[in-house]
């Protein structure tokens, strides 16, 4: 995750309320769909992303497209790191 890009799916996409298209996104544009009382979430991806967590376990609320929430679950580890111990991969999935 050292460039900060990452790739979702058509699925996922549909389950907001987009287009059904894949779309690369950062880390940014991922948060702001976070409900707002759920950025603590957040802190433990973060956590994960830094070794400081050995891997992702969290509930959360994603906010749609019409204005609605939906309850997710998000599950994942880091995969690969550099010499410095950045994550270069990391493997995840969402359901709702």
């Amino acid at each position: 995750m050292a460039a900060d890009n990452f790739y979702v799916d058509e699925l996922w996409r549909v389950m907001l309320g987009g287009p059904s298209q894949a779309l690369s996104m950062n880390t940014g544009t991922l948060y702001d769909h976070l409900h707002p009382d759920d950025r603590g979430a957040r802190a433990r991806v973060i956590q994960v992303l830094k070794g400081q967590l050995p891997r992702l376990d969290v509930d959360y609320r994603l906010r749609l497209q019409n204005g609605g929430c939906l309850w997710c679950q998000g599950n994942g580890e880091v995969l690969e790191r550099d010499a410095a111990g950045r994550a270069l991969r990391v493997v995840g999935t969402q359901g709702e």
